[in-house]
């Protein structure tokens, strides 16, 4: 606590002002000595400064709401995860999604760090065909929707994929091989969440 010194009024003896208190006494003569500009000082200064603490402490609220704000944001955007999928969008949770624990860093040409695989669950489109039977005529096999389990590669930095197993027409006999991630909801997803993270994940380990 900081102490001022001053004399009395009345006989000169000194007196130690507390920084706090209106009026001290003397202790020598009993003459109560008015310390009143003082005290109008230093109860100034404590109101700026509790002020600069509370504009400090507001900000810092604020601040921090912004964040947990984003935080959660970016977490309900995310979407949650069942059955070790993470769900990735809300509206069709049934139809895409991504399994975390299959992410890995891919070595291609010697190298880590630009390729990611995982299993993702996504929906693929293919076109109908016309196929011999077996009475040697042809018959029509539709096109279609089908939601399945496809592994992915993905490169990070051409923002492309290939996704084994996605036919173009229903004899399954050609796969459509890499394309960009806005034709996939899982891969845009996962190249715009996971590819700036990639070196988070275990490196796949090339056994050969």
């Amino acid at each position: 606590m900081r102490e001022d010194s001053d004399k009395c009024s009345r006989c000169g003896a000194q007196i130690i002002w507390d920084s706090k208190s209106l009026t001290v006494e003397c202790e020598y003569c009993g003459k109560k000595n008015l310390f009143y500009n003082n005290f109008l000082k230093i109860q100034a200064i404590n109101l700026i400064q509790n002020k600069v603490r509370r504009k400090y402490l507001l900000g810092s609220i604020i601040c921090f709401s912004f964040l947990l704000f984003f935080v959660v944001s970016r977490n309900n955007a995310r979407g949650p995860i069942v059955s070790g999928m993470r769900i990735i969008n809300k509206q069709e949770p049934d139809n895409y999604g991504i399994k975390e624990s299959t992410i890995r860093q891919e070595k291609i040409r010697g190298e880590y760090g630009r390729y990611i695989s995982f299993i993702g669950r996504s929906k693929n489109r293919y076109e109908g065909t016309v196929a011999e039977n077996f009475w040697g005529g042809y018959s029509t096999i539709p096109g279609g929707t089908e939601v399945g389990m496809f592994k992915y590669m993905l490169d990070c930095e051409d923002k492309t994929f290939d996704r084994k197993g996605d036919k173009i027409n229903a004899a399954a006999l050609i796969m459509k091989g890499w394309s960009d991630v806005s034709n996939d909801l899982t891969a845009s997803y996962a190249s715009e969440y996971y590819c700036p993270r990639i070196t988070r994940f275990k490196k796949k380990i090339d056994l050969k």
